[in-house]
């Protein structure tokens, strides 16, 4: 981004073209490491971790109130409950999700964060024990940084679980990988997965020898983290019943 932005912003004329916003200093970062072919760590690739991470949904619509809990989760075992109002995390006062998110994206790994709830009228302490691999619960697919982690890793394409219904379709199992292809990039960059022969539709049962269930953000994760730009991926999809065996480069 070196010439692009200036210390100052155009007021007078394209403002909005002359800031660089915040998304692109991550963009940036993980470009860097992928030029020197470096692995992506687990806190480049989930920066601000929202709260359903570590298994809690905060109420947009009140003061850092817990909405609900996931089962089994790091937050149900720091014994954190639906109603329970969190008044600070690791001294850190909570108003917002962006400031649980705060104290997320600074935690180590592992973690244990004291936390303070309001329960009715009662304050209590509890401790929220986070392990190595938590940030890994996170869901990035949806999120504008990962236009570029598409690119990289998938060549543009954007992928879907594939539903019950689609499974049964296609002989699959429940643990079994199977994700849909969405879309498939056009331009550029972008439309690396359709000059190697990716359409939509197709669905991705084999992933460079991986076949267990994973999500879209697991796979940007692992090829990320495993492979670098140059390598090229061997992908089997299923495409109209039958299996095509395709070669996904990395960027």
């Amino acid at each position: 981004m070196h010439g692009k932005y200036q210390a100052k912003l155009d007021y007078e004329g394209k403002v909005v073209q002359s800031c660089m916003h915040c998304h692109q200093v991550r963009d940036a970062e993980r470009r860097l490491l992928r030029e020197e072919r470096k692995s992506m760590p687990d806190e480049v690739l989930y920066p601000y971790p929202m709260p359903e991470g570590v298994g809690l949904a905060l109420d947009p619509a009140e003061r850092a109130t817990v909405k609900n809990v996931v089962p089994h989760s790091a937050a149900e075992k720091a014994g954190l409950k639906a109603g329970d109002k969190i008044l600070a995390l690791e001294g850190q006062p909570i108003l917002s999700i962006a400031d649980f998110q705060w104290v997320l994206q600074n935690a180590a790994q592992p973690a244990t964060l004291q936390a303070q709830v309001l329960r009715g009228r009662r304050k209590v302490n509890l401790e929220l024990d986070l392990a190595a691999d938590w940030r890994r619960h996170s869901d990035i697919a949806w999120r504008t940084t990962t236009w570029d982690l598409r690119r990289m890793a998938a060549g543009g394409m954007v992928l879907e679980d594939s539903t019950a219904e689609d499974r049964q379709a296609a002989k699959l199992t429940g643990d079994a990988l199977a994700l849909r292809v969405k879309y498939v990039g056009e331009y550029g960059e972008h439309a690396v997965a359709k000059r190697a022969g990716f359409r939509k539709e197709d669905i991705v049962v084999s992933l460079d020898g991986q076949t267990s269930r994973m999500t879209e953000s697991q796979v940007f994760r692992y090829l990320l983290q495993n492979r670098m730009p140059g390598d090229k991926i061997a992908v089997t999809v299923l495409r109209g019943g039958e299996r095509t065996n395709l070669e996904l480069p990395m960027q």
